[in-house]
């Protein structure tokens, strides 16, 4: 099967996934999110922050060594090396995990009296628990996707949602901190018990047949243990830094109520985030993009597929930068409680790392490939900028003045790590190719930056939400930045794929594009 096809196929999965599981969670988050006290809210997502600074601190090392070197020996078939790899590296997670546990334990009520939350000592059980269950769920998701069986991965994701939905909305009226944690970490535990059926009989189907292939230099040990220890201390900046250093600076300085309103922004932009094509075509492209660059290529063919992808992205990350500009005000006063419509502001300022993550997201697979995480960890070193930023910001303007200051280190630490992955590989942006793009968005402001004022009504809202999608698809067919080669490229992808190839002979799609091309 070809790389196209494959893309191409576990793409369509990942999106039926995204599909059915968003449509659930949505329904439960508005209601949650409804029933809820601000505060409680905000308490439960400080337990959530927390549990991503323990995957940062123990786990991460592993999923990136996973995501890296399990495509390469999976593409060589060695079976026997990627369950060595996987052993020991939950033995080197298990063993920190309980020294990370111990000093929880430890400083329990120091930590409670910090971050006023007095009822933490008593909810720590249950969270240690939960912190070892989604580290197994971690771990099972990224061997199986590592080993591209996306709609294996996407189908655990369907039945986890659904359950998840369920039990949230039969216990509504009863859910308060301890509950939420306890439903996270049995859904946890059957998310890993499904992916590792899903390895053994991977493993039984394949066999242990090891078969050689020119340019195969071998994955030792050197290899995996100074990427891991890169890998390391990048993450510990990667996830620290942002959302839930954010979370630990508003808890501490100014209490329960602004980190429910904060926790809200985070959780409408998380949803925003979770739409897009972001970690999961990531989890596609990855081990393809490493398995044809690892070995001979040509530069021009490089540079060519790297300018490919923003091109391509920068559109879909755009779109509810602008969505949420224009209609965010009208969905939190219809569909939410008005105590978090001061999160409107945040929300449009996190947005704004989705435009440069578009354009920065091949920098990833460069770094990837390289194997150069050293050039990571120095961008997460000036991504610091947004711990101290965030504190001064939220004295003086505050939670506003955070949000701001994680945005800004975002930027600075991606604009780094490109200068320093520019003097060792081809890669050169065409910047002037994405005017077009500006062109479509002033049109798109103009044109209804009035009419959003009539909103008064959900019906009205919808609509109006339906005719700026309309408009916004007809905009890019005008004013695309692809030339012959992208579009050549392009049009490679789609013709793997029966689906997008009917999809685009479509009555529907050949009426935009010549309403576009009027």
């Amino acid at each position: 099967m070809s790389r196209a096809r494959i893309f191409i196929e576990n793409t369509f999965w990942i999106y039926v996934s995204k599909i059915v599981t968003q449509v659930m969670t949505l329904i439960t988050t508005v209601l949650v999110i409804n029933k809820l006290a601000v505060e409680i809210y905000g308490e439960f997502n400080f337990f959530l922050s927390s549990l991503l600074v323990c995957q940062s601190l123990t786990l991460n090392p592993l999923i990136h060594v996973i995501n890296r070197y399990v495509p390469e020996l999976s593409g060589y078939h060695e079976l026997q090396k990627i369950k060595k790899l996987l052993l020991r590296g939950l033995v080197l997670t298990l063993l920190s995990f309980g020294c990370l546990a111990f000093f929880i334990v430890y400083f329990r009520y120091q930590v409670a009296v910090f971050f006023h939350l007095p009822s933490l000592p008593g909810l720590l059980t249950v969270f240690l628990i939960l912190v070892l269950c989604y580290f197994l769920q971690m771990i099972g998701l990224t061997v199986i996707k590592a080993l591209l069986l996306n709609k294996q991965a996407a189908l655990i994701a369907i039945v986890i949602s659904f359950a998840k939905s369920v039990m949230y909305l039969v216990w509504l009226s009863e859910l308060d901190v301890a509950l939420l944690l306890e439903i996270e970490t049995g859904l946890a535990s059957a998310s890993f018990l499904f992916s590792l059926a899903v390895m053994i009989l991977f493993y039984k189907k394949t066999g242990t047949t090891v078969y050689p292939q020119p340019g195969n230099q071998g994955v030792d040990k050197n290899r995996v243990i100074r990427y891991g220890i890169y890998s390391y201390f990048n993450d510990i900046g990667g996830n620290v830094i942002g959302t839930t250093s954010d979370t630990y600076i508003v808890s501490a300085m100014a209490g329960q109520f602004s980190l429910g309103v904060y926790a809200f922004a985070s959780k409408i932009f998380n949803m925003i985030l979770y739409l897009l094509p972001v970690k999961d075509v990531l989890t596609i492209i990855r081990p393809m993009f490493i398995q044809k660059f690892s070995q001979k290529h040509e530069e021009a063919e490089f540079n060519r597929i790297y300018n490919f992808i923003p091109k391509i992205l920068l559109p879909i990350y755009l779109f509810p930068s602008l969505f949420f500009l224009l209609f965010g005000r009208g969905y939190i006063r219809l569909f939410f409680n008005e105590q978090y419509f001061p999160a409107y502001g945040l929300i449009n300022i996190m947005l704004l790392t989705n435009i440069t993550s578009a354009v920065f997201y091949p920098l990833v697979l460069v770094v990837l490939l390289k194997e150069r995480m050293d050039v990571a960890l120095y961008g997460k070193i000036i991504g610091l900028f947004s711990i101290p930023a965030g504190i001064v910001g939220m004295h003086f303007f505050s939670l506003t003045g955070v949000a701001v200051a994680t945005t800004l280190g975002d930027f600075f630490k991606d604009l780094l790590v490109y200068f320093k992955m520019r003097k060792m590989t081809a890669i050169r942006y065409h910047f002037l190719d994405y005017y077009r793009y500006l062109t479509a968005t002033a049109v798109l402001m103009l044109i209804f930056l009035y009419p959003v004022r009539w909103c008064h009504t959900s019906a009205v809202l919808i609509a109006l939400s339906f005719v700026f999608f309309i408009l916004y698809c007809l905009l890019l067919l005008r004013f695309h930045p692809l030339n012959r080669d992208d579009r050549c490229l392009l049009n490679l992808v789609i013709g793997s794929s029966r689906f997008l190839s009917r999809l685009c002979e479509s009555a529907p799609v050949r009426w935009f594009k010549s309403i576009a091309d009027c």
